[in-house]
C-alpha cells in the first residue's frame, strides 16, 4: 500500500485505514429500519431487525438507530484485510418508497431556478405548515426519511395530507414572509423495488395481501423494526400505528435509476447522522490522528479516516443477468495542516503592528482564490477577499447586534484572538459573503487517493 502526502509517512498514517468495518456495520443497522434491507454473510443472511443478519450480531433490534440486540456484536479488533469493499444486500419483498413532485413558482409567476431557494421553501412548506400539528418527537422521526432533491423529494414514508386524492396541494402560499414565492405538491407515486431486484414479479391472486410479511416486521408510520409480529402487533396498539403489509396501492415498480437515487439519498441522511460531511466524504471531527514523522516528530497535521459509501446495482459473472443490489465502501485518508491562517499571516510578524498598504495587497494576491478549509465543520470555501479593517470583535453579523465573537462564542467556540486581522472572506452557496476569523480557517490540505478494503494491510 502506497499512501504519498508530502512530509507524511505510510506507517503514520495506514494505521487510520483499519476502522471502515464500523461505518458499514452502522448503515445497514439504520437502513434496515428505514428501508427494510437485509444483509448477512455475502448476503445470504435473513435479519429480523436493525441488525446485519443472524450471522452477524444476533437478533438486535432498534429505534432510529440506537442499537439493543440480544446478541453480541463481532469481534473485529484484530481485522488488518479483507477480501472485498463491495457488500451483497437483499430488499425486502415489502419494500416501497413515495416520490412527491413538487411546483414552486416566484411572484411574478416565473419558475424558481434555485435550488437553495426551492429547498427554503419545501421546509417552510412541509415541516412549518403542512405538518405543523404533528408532535415534534413524530416529526423529527420522518425529517429521518425524507430528502428534498430540488423538483420533488422522497420519502420512506406517506406524508400525511398528500394523499393522491388530495393532490394539488398549496404549501407555500405566497405570503409576505415568502416574498411572494409559492410551492404546492402536485403529484405523487408509489414505487416497489425495480423488476430486476424483487424475488416475485406478482403477487399470487390468492396470497393474503392482509398478511404480515416475515422478512420485515416493520412499523409503516415510524422508524422502528421488530423481531417478531408479537412485539409488532403490541407497539401498533400502543402507539395507534399500523405494520407494513403488501399494499395494493403500488404505483408500479421504481425504475432503477431512481430507486438508486432513492437508497443514496438516505444512505447519506444515515451517515450524517453520526458523521461530519467533508467535501463528498463524511469524517468524525471529534478523532483524528496526528502525523509524525519517523523520529517521532510532529509534522503539522492531522490525519483524519473519511468514508465514502454507495449503492448501486451489479450483476455477478456467475449469475449472468441477475441483478443485484450492492454497498460500495472506501475509504481514504483526509489531511489537514494544523497551522491556521493566522499562524502562517503572524508567523514572524508582530501581532500588534499594523499592516502596509503594500502588504495587504501582496497578501491578498497569495490567498484570493484559494480554497481553505474552516476548522470547525471540515467544509471548503473559496477565498474572494481578506478584510483589514476588521476583526471578529469589532465586525457585526448582519442583521443582528452582535459581533462575530459572540457569535462564536454562543455556539461553543472560544476566540483566542479575537482582535486580529484580516477577517477570511469567503462565498457560500446562496452566494453570499461569510466573515470567519483567520485562527478557525487552514490553509491548503492534503487528499490521500481512495483505498479499497482489500487492499489494507
Amino acid at each position: 500500500m502506497l499512501l504519498e502526502a508530502e512530509e507524511v509517512q505510510e506507517q503514520e498514517v495506514s494505521i487510520v485505514l483499519i476502522l471502515a468495518h464500523f461505518t458499514v456495520f452502522y448503515v445497514f443497522s439504520l437502513m434496515s429500519v428505514c428501508l427494510g434491507f437485509n444483509a448477512g454473510r455475502q448476503g445470504r443472511g435473513r435479519s429480523r431487525g436493525v441488525t446485519s443478519g443472524r450471522d452477524q450480531a444476533g437478533r438486535g433490534r432498534g429505534r432510529g438507530g440506537q442499537f439493543s440486540g440480544r446478541g453480541t456484536l463481532p469481534d473485529l479488533s484484530g481485522l488488518s484485510s479483507v477480501i472485498t469493499n463491495i457488500l451483497p444486500a437483499k430488499v425486502s419483498d415489502t419494500f416501497s418508497f413515495y416520490q412527491y413532485s413538487v411546483d414552486s413558482k416566484h411572484g411574478n409567476g416565473g419558475p424558481i431556478e434555485s435550488r437553495s431557494r426551492r429547498s427554503y421553501l419545501f421546509n417552510i412548506g412541509v415541516w412549518d405548515n403542512l405538518l405543523r400539528e404533528m408532535d415534534e418527537r413524530e416529526k423529527n422521526d420522518l425529517r429521518r426519511v425524507v430528502k428534498f432533491a430540488g423538483s420533488f423529494f422522497f420519502s420512506a414514508r406517506p406524508i400525511p395530507g398528500l394523499e393522491k386524492s388530495s393532490l394539488p396541494v398549496e404549501l407555500v402560499p405566497g405570503d409576505a414572509t415568502t416574498e411572494g414565492d409559492t410551492m404546492s405538491c402536485v403529484g405523487v407515486s408509489h414505487f416497489s423495488a425495480p423488476t430486476c431486484l424483487s424475488s416475485k414479479n406478482t403477487i399470487d391472486a390468492a396470497q393474503d395481501l392482509s398478511a404480515i410479511h416475515f422478512d420485515s416486521f416493520r412499523c409503516r408510520y415510524c422508524n422502528r423494526s421488530f423481531e417478531g409480529k408479537t412485539a409488532l402487533l403490541q407497539h401498533c396498539r400502543d402507539s395507534g400505528h399500523s405494520p407494513v403489509y403488501y399494499d395494493e396501492a403500488i404505483d408500479g415498480p421504481a425504475p432503477p435509476e431512481v430507486f438508486v437515487s432513492f437508497v443514496n439519498s438516505i444512505l447519506q441522511k444515515a451517515l450524517g447522522e453520526r458523521l461530519a460531511k467533508w467535501g463528498r466524504e463524511f469524517v468524525d471531527p471529534s478523532t483524528c490522528i496526528p502525523a509524525k514523522g519517523r523520529n517521532g516528530e510532529e509534522l503539522g497535521v492531522d490525519v483524519y479516516e473519511a468514508h465514502t459509501c454507495t449503492f448501486g446495482l451489479i450483476r455477478r459473472n456467475e449469475e449472468a443477468g441477475k441483478t443485484r443490489l450492492a454497498l460500495t465502501c472506501d475509504l481514504r485518508a483526509k489531511v489537514i495542516r494544523k497551522k491556521s491562517i493566522r499562524d502562517t499571516l503572524y508567523h514572524a510578524r508582530d501581532p500588534s503592528s499594523k499592516w502596509a498598504r503594500q502588504e495587504r495587497e501582496r497578501t491578498r494576491r497569495h490567498w484570493v482564490g484559494q480554497v481553505v478549509i474552516y476548522k470547525r465543520d471540515k467544509k471548503c470555501y473559496t477565498v474572494i477577499d481578506l478584510d483589514f479593517d476588521n476583526s471578529a470583535r469589532s465586525l457585526k453579523i448582519p442583521g443582528k447586534e452582535i459581533s462575530h465573537e459572540e457569535y462564536f462564542q454562543r455556539k461553543g467556540t472560544r476566540l483566542e484572538y479575537p482582535d486580529s486581522v484580516p477577517m477570511i472572506v469567503v462565498l457560500n452557496r446562496r452566494e453570499g459573503k461569510i466573515f470567519l476569523p483567520p485562527e478557525l480557517v487552514a490553509g491548503k490540505f492534503w487528499e490521500l487517493w481512495s483505498v479499497h478494503f482489500s487492499r489494507l494491510c
